[in-house]
């Protein structure tokens, strides 16, 4: 039979990556939950299980944070039992000191926080006193399933909540330190500190008839609190006029983390008295004035004694003595000013917490909404990362090894040409100034003027490529030497200027979409018929390479018949998009103005998109449904849900919207009978043999050349002009991807 520790070694020693919530997590952090689960699974082992629980805990992960993670929970041996969680109270000084790695906080990160709480018998050992599904409280972390020793957890009677058992533990520290005290009738009792187990133990005392009782913090915000308990008199340290100077006391009881508040209670306690410690102090108390404690005769002693120090009997006493305080409401926890948690907004809260910002008096986290738990069995621990196995750690390969031996094409040198295309911009915002770059930076092509209503975006331009300006594009039609007009206005403008350079004897490009409306496109499509005059769309992606090299992939069978596509666009606007542009370098209103822009993100953006999903394919859009979110009485959509059916009766469905405020996405995957591809990371599988490829396997295709789309556009079009030939994209192709967008907006006008 094998050791378990070389079965941990054998184990460990194929470990390489772990995936959390499908996003990749540390090292140091996957390490850790590859170690608690080998453990675990170990642990079960010992007691003749093949599986453990995985479910989910708070863990402090290194100072100041804190993660929701994987915990795994083994079978528990003969004394232990397995409690699901239903409650759990965080003890904010506690926790705020072991979060932020304070003096006296004794943690090593990672940490599992919390011990007080309640919940029910998930599974128990056989020589445990518990049976499934009894009800119990006790030292119980912060995470859905817990295993426990049996001595620390105490049968919760019928009549007692889950929410009032959580609290258990934090009594007996507050009972213990009164049993320090031998009679606390008849004096003057100070509490330092208004958290929850000066709560508790401010009752408690109430019950023993003390002469009076001072509650003394530092804020005072708890001041309300402490009066309904039956404090005497409230004191607040940061008040200038507190009234601590003209006070004396016979007992004090510091619950606080302050290592100074001791030597405030030299000053005022009488001769004789008790200092009793609670709290754990977070660093050292300087000069300390010893030579007045021996004066005074003052005994100080600690009482933070937690519920697994403490003798079984003793501690089946204190959970019926609480039990009963409860019952009889001799003892009341404070509600009113409590915050209910779930595990999923428990990071938020904690990260105010690491800050000291606390706001509320107690901190209870519900895991009864959490159901996610369940059996694993070691098979199912590890994420064993050989490449190519899975979509996770695909087997990398340069798009160079798809290269055919034999082909010897060239990257076209349009600078060979004996002619060069003249453009004309029209439109020089924000696109309009990339298309310039582009025509520019391009081998066969000039740019000799631009036009735009504002005469300075046009000079802006003209500035910077030393080209002609003006404020009339008119002027353009007149000048024989330019061959091409660029057409970057507004939608609404695209089809008229259009119009008027092919009456000109001009080439044009518009940029995507090709109108505001599918009405407005008839006129242009019947004149391009009619002229010898070019025309394109500016569709840049069918120039990427990545993009490329997929259609070819899918165009020769690898992937079979397409079953399936998911595309989705999550993006960031801002308000000021749709005053301005992502650059503010313009500001004109037509965005927000249906009746130029044509609509929101479906046609700003999924333009590009319907072509690319038309392109890759090589399937047509049959029936579209389209679902529009119009945000801020707007009449545009920010937000869009589309289904639809391709020519061979797969489906699709894009995922838009504009209105992310916590990430951006670009996502677009295909699914096909063979095979699958996840295009923007460059993934693909395939259960056909592609060259020497092992089948069945995951490849992420690397080292595609970077280029510049929108010069390659230029490059496309100025070349098919100096040879007579087809461009890459028809203005069919537009007035496709139109009909499309026509489709979305149909019925949700």
């Amino acid at each position: 039979m094998i050791e378990l520790k070389k079965l941990y070694k054998f184990m460990s020693k194929f470990y390489l990556s772990y995936k959390f919530n499908n996003e990749t997590i540390s090292f140091l952090q996957a390490k850790d939950i590859l170690n608690n689960s080998i453990k675990a699974f170990i642990h079960s082992l010992k007691s003749m299980r093949m599986y453990v629980y995985a479910s989910k805990g708070i863990i402090f992960r290194e100072k100041s944070r804190v993660t929701l993670e994987d915990i795994f929970i083994p079978y528990p041996k003969k004394s232990e039992v397995i409690v699901e969680t239903i409650k759990t109270v965080v003890s904010t000084g506690t926790e705020i000191a072991q979060l932020n790695n304070l003096p006296n906080a004794l943690v090593n990160f990672p940490y599992q926080t919390g011990y007080c709480g309640s919940g029910i018998i998930k599974e128990s050992g056989k020589l445990s006193n518990f049976k499934k599904n009894d009800r119990v409280c006790g030292l119980i972390s912060h995470s859905k399933l817990v295993i426990l020793p049996n001595e620390n957890i105490f049968k919760i009677p019928d009549d007692i909540s889950f929410k009032d058992a959580a609290f258990f533990p934090l009594f007996v520290i507050a009972k213990r330190s009164i049993d320090k005290i031998h009679k606390v009738s008849d004096k003057k009792v100070a509490i330092f500190g208004q958290g929850l187990i000066a709560q508790i133990l401010i009752q408690l005392i109430k019950s023993l008839n003390p002469k009076k009782i001072y509650s003394i913090s530092r804020s005072g915000k708890n001041d309300k609190i402490f009066f309904h308990y039956g404090v005497d008199q409230c004191i607040s340290l940061n008040d200038k006029n507190n009234e601590y100077s003209n006070i004396d006391y016979d007992l004090a009881f510091d619950v606080t983390p302050d290592p100074e508040i001791v030597k405030l209670c030299l000053e005022k306690i009488n001769k004789n008295g008790r200092i009793i410690l609670l709290g754990s102090a977070r660093g050292n108390t300087k000069h300390f004035d010893f030579q007045k404690c021996f004066q005074k005769e003052i005994v100080i002693e600690g009482a933070h004694a937690r519920l697994g120090k403490i003798d079984l009997d003793e501690k089946n006493k204190l959970a019926g003595n609480y039990f009963e305080l409860i019952r009889s409401k001799k003892l009341i926890l404070n509600y009113e000013d409590s915050k209910i948690l779930d595990p999923y907004n428990v990071v938020e809260c904690y990260s105010n917490l690491s800050k000291n910002n606390v706001q509320y008096s107690s901190m209870i986290i519900d895991w009864s909404k959490y159901k996610n738990f369940k059996k694993k069995n070691i098979f199912s621990l590890l994420n064993i990362k050989i490449n190519g196995l899975n979509i996770y750690n695909p087997r990398e390969i340069s798009i160079e090894y798809f290269k055919e031996d034999n082909d010897n094409e060239k990257e076209k040198n349009y600078s060979t040409l004996n002619k060069k295309i003249s453009y004309a911009l029209i439109g020089c915002g924000e696109i309009g100034l990339s298309n310039a770059k582009a025509i520019q930076s391009s081998k066969n092509s000039n740019l000799i003027a631009v036009a735009d209503n504002d005469i300075n975006l046009a000079k802006d331009i003209s500035k910077k490529y030393e080209c002609e300006y003006t404020d009339n594009y008119k002027n353009f039609f007149l000048n024989k030497n330019i061959d091409v007009v660029f057409i970057s206005t507004p939608h609404h403008l695209h089809m008229p200027i259009a119009n008027e350079a092919l009456a000109n004897k001009k080439h044009v490009i518009v940029e995507k979409p090709l109108s505001n409306n599918i009405s407005n496109i008839d006129e242009f499509y019947s004149n391009l018929k009619k002229t010898e005059q070019k025309a394109t769309i500016a569709f840049l992606y069918r120039f990427d390479p990545k993009i490329n090299f997929y259609r070819k992939l899918i165009k020769d069978g690898n992937l079979g018949k397409i079953v399936k596509l998911d595309f989705s666009l999550i993006l960031n606007k801002p308000k000021s998009y749709w005053m301005s542009g992502n650059l503010g370098r313009s500001n004109s209103d037509w965005r927000k103005d249906k009746t130029k822009s044509g609509g929101g993100i479906v046609i700003m953006q999924l333009s590009h998109h319907f072509d690319i999903i038309r392109y890759i394919t090589g399937l047509e859009f049959l029936d579209v449904k389209c679902h529009n979110y119009f945000s801020d009485n707007d009449s545009i959509e920010t937000s869009s849900n589309i289904i639809f059916k391709l020519s061979n009766g797969s489906l699709g469905n894009i995922n838009t919207t504009y209105n992310s405020t916590s990430h951006e996405e670009n996502s677009f995957k295909i699914y096909g009978s063979h095979g699958y591809v996840d295009v923007n990371n460059s993934i693909f599988y395939s259960s056909k043999k592609i060259k020497n490829l092992y089948q069945n396997q995951f490849y992420k295709v690397t080292n595609f050349p970077k280029i510049s789309l929108r010069s390659k556009l230029i490059d496309d079009f100025s070349n098919s002009i100096i040879l007579n030939n087809k461009c890459n994209i028809s203005i069919e192709d537009g007035i496709e991807s139109q009909k499309i967008i026509e489709k979305c907006y149909l019925g949700n006008r």
